[in-house]
């Protein structure tokens, strides 16, 4: 059971470092496309970002809980368990704060079509804020996967 939380807790926040990066290519990419007006880009914002938060808290939280449970595994040791699983739960009610705090309000206005100075204002907060989530994930990814003391000694055949 600690063997598959370890894996669970390894590869959610890496999972999710490759999912925001491709999130965030693809809504430049749509975003920089003369082929859609300013009304399509703000519906297809409305459709693509409750799937973020899906996978973010899902990736996240499943990271969370596997690695409270894979803590005591011995692969990372104490220091790295207990990092990363910080990490990872740092940036888990960061999401949480950025979904409930930031992305609600952005997404009614949109729907309501009230683009002010709040809605910049929020936006590049939420710009901020998703950036840092992702680099204390990174951070997190990096400890957790990183080779234990004994596979780094151990010497190719």
């Amino acid at each position: 059971m600690r063997g598959f939380c370890l894996m669970l807790f390894r590869i959610g926040p890496a999972a999710w470092v490759g999912a925001a990066t491709l999130f965030v290519l693809i809504t430049i990419s749509l975003t920089r496309s003369p082929e859609f007006d300013s009304e399509m880009r703000m519906r297809m914002s409305l459709a693509r970002f409750p799937s973020f938060y899906v996978v973010e808290f899902t990736l996240l939280g499943t990271a969370v809980v596997a690695g409270f449970f894979a803590r005591r595994h011995g692969e990372l040791g104490r220091l790295r368990s207990w990092l990363g699983l910080g990490l990872v739960t740092v940036a888990l009610l960061g999401a949480i704060a950025d979904y409930f705090l930031v992305y609600r309000p952005l997404a009614k206005m949109m729907a309501d079509r009230t683009l002010d100075d709040t809605f910049r204002t929020l936006h590049e907060t939420s710009k901020h804020g998703n950036f840092t989530i992702v680099a204390i994930v990174f951070v997190a990814a990096v400890v957790i996967n990183w080779p234990s003391r004994a596979h780094r000694r151990m010497k190719p055949a």
